[in-house]
């Protein structure tokens, strides 16, 4: 009896060690997106100016962004991804 406790509290002991890796890469890629936003929001800012909070919420613009590029006939929400990668 006293070896399958000792063993449980081993297993739950790993457990909890594993639960931490696990919350701190979580807590990593939490940080990188919130980096990446912030990374993409400062590019607009720049040719767009402060009205970039105001023409994100513009529903004529969130429409505009759903649909394909006239170009590449890609959707442009997948594009817009790729082009702050490529800027950088």
């Amino acid at each position: 009896m006293k070896r399958a406790a000792q063993e449980a509290i081993r297993d739950a002991q790993a457990d909890r060690e594993t639960m931490g890796q696990v919350q701190a890469r979580v807590d990593t890629t939490g940080a990188r997106d919130r980096a990446a936003v912030s990374g993409a929001h400062a590019l607009v800012d720049g040719p767009v100016g402060a009205r970039w909070s105001e023409l994100n919420k513009d529903p004529n613009f969130i429409a505009w962004t759903k649909g394909n590029d006239v170009y590449s006939g890609l959707h442009r929400q997948e594009l817009t991804p790729e082009g702050v990668v490529r800027r950088r």
